[in-house]
């Protein structure tokens, strides 16, 4: 009667040892997808303010060309590249486009909204991270 009931017992304590390794390789799972996910949203976040920096200094070269861009506009190496299709940036897994929407102002003023946005695919799934700037004619 007692070598039944410590088998049981060693059941019982193998059945709970498995559950918390379950438990601990869903965990850790789902904090290595996090950090690779924070990772590339960084990297998204990067390439878009170089993309908003780039646009900031075609502002200030010329502002009647930089006006005279309109529409959506691939950025694979800081160029106004039209698309499609949009190419990833070299060596990475991101795309960059720019979306420019001139609009004349009352008075003679000017100004040009610029709506980045850098995508890139995890699996199955797209990401996104945009990022707006408004630039005024000075």
């Amino acid at each position: 009667m007692r070598s039944g009931q410590m088998l049981v017992e060693l059941l019982l304590a193998l059945a709970v040892t498995v559950l918390v390794l379950v438990a601990l390789v869903q965990i850790t799972t789902r904090s290595i997808f996090s950090t690779r996910f924070s990772q590339e949203q960084s990297q998204a976040t990067t390439l878009g303010t170089q993309a908003v920096e780039w646009l900031r200094l075609q502002r200030s070269l010329d502002w009647t060309a930089f006006f005279a861009n309109s529409g959506k506009y691939c950025l694979q190496k800081l160029l106004w590249q039209p698309p499609p299709p949009c190419l990833p940036i070299t060596g990475t897994i991101y795309t960059r486009t720019v979306t420019m929407t001139p609009l004349a102002l009352a008075g003679g003023g000017a100004m040009v909204t610029a709506v980045v946005e850098v995508v890139w695919s995890e699996g199955s799934k797209n990401f996104t991270a945009n990022q707006t700037a408004v630039f005024y004619k000075y």
